[in-house]
């Protein structure tokens, strides 16, 4: 019996992942399949790689730091959600799995096995090196000869047989990738500025500056499970070690990411060359990774952790803090497309992780808050107008969705909020996404304009709009009210 599935249509054409860097980052078989097959599908499988940055290491004393790292991306959720495409994994525990996988292959599904290499004939690892695993398409079969017809993207081969007894012995799990469905519209933008703000502001940065002091700590007996035949180590054995195949999952990640900005400036023209340039400053990073990556091997073939500690480790520091660096500059360059985009504030605060209180105090040019009602200083608008204490928060804070204001503490006769008259306030020189400003209006709403101005000098400006006061209609979605205070006059509340 011959099956043939619907890859195997005559204008299937294999299309490997980038070799942006070369020969660094060497086992892509994975994404070679994930580009073959959305290369088939017409599909942008490169958004897949949006938020790779973000894997991490999950500290325990007991376990060596290899065995601590943690991948917190899975390409099989992204592909279905940025590009449409299902993948099902199945982990090969039941003897009738090549039963299964023909099932799959009869019912026209495209079958990407998983396989130790040292069970794949054209594998450069067949029979001799017992660990590493290879991706690759089981796309028909053949009864007679007892052997599957494979498509191998990594090694560019439309014609591989594997026998069903390889396959049985070897097979670790496999994977069905479904034709892409509709696929919901996200902004590239926004996901990446969220995706990069995460890894600036989460874990992934953090437990990599903790990385390089854990370096500094560095254990061979936690690294290496046999310390005791240290001396007999090949280099083969010591690149299957945990704490080396964690550094290579770094390079890849930097890899793929590089992938994805390169895709990403081709569909953003007026950002194209900042974006190449940031894709340009993570394949150097990705090659200073590597340089760390070997010289950590030649370190533990030779037992000398003391290289280690005092050359590896701050080398890995100064790698990391020009990292930040980099996702920052790609930060910035994001933040400045969304405000061309008017996005909304609500939605770009979503991407933060912390917002910063700014104390405006010293600005602070008019009293109209009053204490009580028979206040005689309290002019908010020059009419006698102001608002009562009483109306508002106890605590002092206000939290509206995303938003946070801290209020001053009010006494009779102190200035408490800033009529606007061309006021120009200075803020700490950082990185900032957005601003939130709580103000109100008197005699009609008014939209108002605020200049900012950046350290090189570039002006931009953004429009608000300001409510006289508590709006007449409360159900026009863009009217956020924070404070219901009334207005007061003369003991006359308005």
């Amino acid at each position: 019996m011959t099956n043939k599935s619907p890859i195997m249509n005559k204008d299937i054409q294999i299309k490997q992942f980038p070799r942006v860097n070369g020969t660094i980052t060497p086992m892509l078989c994975y994404d070679d399949c994930i580009a073959t097959f959305g290369y088939y599908t017409k599909v942008p499988y490169e958004k897949a790689y949006m938020n790779v940055l973000n894997s991490y290491f999950h500290w325990d004393s007991s376990e060596g730091i290899g065995q601590s790292y943690r991948s917190n991306s899975s390409l099989a959720d992204n592909l279905k959600k940025y590009c449409g495409i299902s993948i099902t994994t199945h982990v090969c525990k039941n003897k009738d799995m090549l039963k299964i996988v023909k099932d799959y292959i009869d019912r026209n599904n495209i079958v990407c096995a998983k396989l130790v290499g040292f069970y794949c004939p054209w594998d450069w690892r067949y029979q001799i090196e017992e660990q590493g695993i290879h991706y690759f398409f089981l796309n028909n079969y053949n009864e007679k000869d007892g052997c599957f017809n494979c498509i191998d993207p990594y090694y560019q081969s439309l014609n591989e047989k594997l026998s069903y007894s390889d396959l049985q012995n070897g097979l670790i799990s496999f994977e069905v990738f479904e034709f892409p469905i509709h696929v919901e519209k996200y902004s590239d933008i926004r996901e990446l500025l969220k995706s990069v703000n995460s890894f600036v502001e989460g874990r992934a940065l953090k437990s990599l500056k903790e990385f390089a002091d854990k370096l500094y700590q560095f254990n061979i007996e936690k690294e290496v499970i046999d310390y005791q035949n240290i001396n007999s180590f090949s280099s083969e054995d010591v690149d299957n070690i945990a704490l080396n195949c964690a550094v290579k999952d770094i390079i890849h990640n930097r890899v793929r990411f590089i992938v994805f900005l390169k895709s990403f400036a081709a569909s953003y023209f007026e950002l194209k060359n900042e974006i190449i340039e940031v894709s340009d400053s993570y394949l150097l990073l990705s090659q200073k990774w590597e340089s760390v990556r070997l010289m950590l091997i030649k370190a533990i073939l030779v037992n000398n952790t003391e290289k280690i500690k005092n050359y590896l480790s701050p080398k890995v520091k100064a790698i990391v803090e020009e990292e930040e660096k980099v996702a920052r500059k790609l930060i910035a360059i994001l933040r400045g497309k969304y405000r061309c985009q008017g996005v909304e504030n609500e939605e770009v605060l979503e991407a933060s992780s912390e917002a910063v209180m700014l104390d405006i105090t010293k600005y602070y040019n008019n009293e109209g808050i009053a204490v009580g009602c028979n206040n005689i200083t309290a002019n908010f608008d020059g009419n006698g107008e102001f608002l009562l204490y009483n109306d508002f928060p106890k605590s002092q804070l206000i939290q509206y969705k995303n938003w946070k204001f801290w209020l001053p503490i009010k006494k009779n006769g102190i200035n408490d909020n800033i009529q606007c008259r061309s006021n120009v306030i200075y803020v700490i020189p950082d990185i900032y996404e957005s601003i939130c400003v709580l103000g109100c209006s008197e005699w009609g709403d008014y939209i108002e304009e605020i200049k900012i101005l950046f350290e090189n000098n570039i002006e931009e400006s953004l429009s608000f709009k300001l409510f006289d006061w508590i709006p007449n209609q409360l159900n026009v979605k863009e009217q956020d009210i924070v404070i219901k205070a009334k207005k007061t006059i003369k003991d006359e509340q308005k």
